[in-house]
């Protein structure tokens, strides 16, 4: 797998309604983000 540089980079997912945030990776570690989907009645 080839690693991705160190960086800001947009994740968009696509929902009702989509839903977009920056996952800021660093080098040699691992990189998570929650994002949530859904509606507000």
């Amino acid at each position: 797998m080839e690693e991705l540089a160190a960086g800001g980079y947009p994740v968009i997912a696509v929902g009702c309604p989509s839903v977009a945030a920056v996952l800021q990776v660093t080098d040699g570690g691992r990189t998570e983000r929650d994002l949530q989907l859904g509606h507000e009645n």
